[in-house]
């Protein structure tokens, strides 16, 4: 049995699938953008990851399926342009489809030009720098919305969002990043931090998943941190070094620079992603359980930011008391 897009499925769905397999003796292929699943694999499962398409491999690609044009003497696309769409892919996906459908826009945005030029070129007019500018920031005005792009998620990308939020939240409320009931890297927070780095987000996804009962598994550090970088490439989360250049793209340096921050680009609102991610309309259980965890944890916040409030007002009142005296 072949299952695409694994991470799609929720716990119970994928514990379901792999007891029936294991009890029907199946063979299961599985095939996932990410390996931060909602369940835990087979102990006998063997996983294989695939690493992104590489800037020189997509060039690669696309010059073997351009080879028989180049032969008649035919140039479709210029050298530099390929070269170019290929760099730009690799640093944001290494999507190799992104990539061809770039390519093919551009195509379709030259040929659309040449048949309107009266009367028409009679020679091909090759895909330029200009060209491929233009196909790029033609598919960045219609990118997807920040709601499609939330829905589209999976579980555990969900809940890192869910987590950043809840961050965002505590030090718009005056509160430190995490809550006294964390463990005790919460001693390793200033209060005055005002940044969300990587490790203390990490550290209150795992208090805010086991306060909630232990309804989501915990992936690791390194996995939250591909999570990160795959919410970065969707353009819901931003991560910038301290000094507010962009972090490093790599899984690896991301895990090196831990005095990187995590905000939300510019023109995403807080407003708009928790509408679209506690939206129970035609949800799953699993949905469900996310938005009940944003009103317990905004409660919370919420309680918690009144009594700090209470407890400076009272120690005002004191400080006054004691200088009277």
């Amino acid at each position: 049995m072949i299952v695409d897009e694994l991470e799609h499925l929720d716990a119970n769905e994928m514990t379901h699938l792999f007891e029936t397999a294991a009890t029907n003796r199946t063979q299961i292929i599985a095939i996932s953008n990410t390996h931060t699943l909602t369940a835990k694999l087979p102990d006998d499962a063997t996983t294989l990851h695939f690493s992104p398409y590489t800037a020189d491999e997509m060039s690669a690609i696309i010059k073997v399926r351009l080879a028989p044009l180049m032969e008649e003497g035919i140039m479709v696309i210029q050298p530099a342009a390929v070269t170019f769409i290929c760099k730009k892919v690799a640093t944001q996906t290494g999507d190799l489809r992104a990539c061809l459908s770039l390519l093919c826009q551009a195509l379709a945005m030259v040929e659309k030009t040449t048949q309107e030029k009266k009367p028409p070129s009679p020679t091909l007019i090759p895909v330029g720098m200009n060209d491929v500018l233009k196909a790029s920031k033609a598919a960045m005005t219609i990118a997807p919305t920040i709601g499609v792009k939330v829905k589209g998620l999976n579980m555990q990308s969900r809940l890192v969002l869910l987590t950043f939020l809840i961050a965002s939240r505590r030090l718009t409320s005056g509160l430190t990043l995490l809550p006294s009931s964390s463990t005790k890297k919460e001693k390793s927070v200033s209060t005055k931090q005002y940044s969300i780095t990587p490790t203390v987000l990490h550290t209150l996804y795992e208090s805010t998943l086991a306060a909630h009962g232990g309804v989501f598994s915990v992936v690791s550090r390194s996995e939250f941190l591909d999570v990160l970088g795959v919410l970065e490439v969707q353009g819901l989360l931003s991560m910038d070094d301290q000094a507010g250049s962009k972090a490093a793209k790599s899984p690896s340096k991301r895990q090196a620079s831990r005095g990187s921050s995590v905000s939300l680009p510019a023109g995403v609102r807080v407003s708009e992603v928790v509408k679209v991610l506690t939206t129970v309309e035609d949800a799953g259980a699993k949905e469900q359980e996310i938005r009940r965890m944003w009103e317990k944890q905004s409660f919370t916040i919420d309680k918690q930011a009144q009594q700090q409030r209470t407890a400076h007002a009272l120690k005002a009142v004191a400080f006054e008391d004691a200088v009277e005296a």
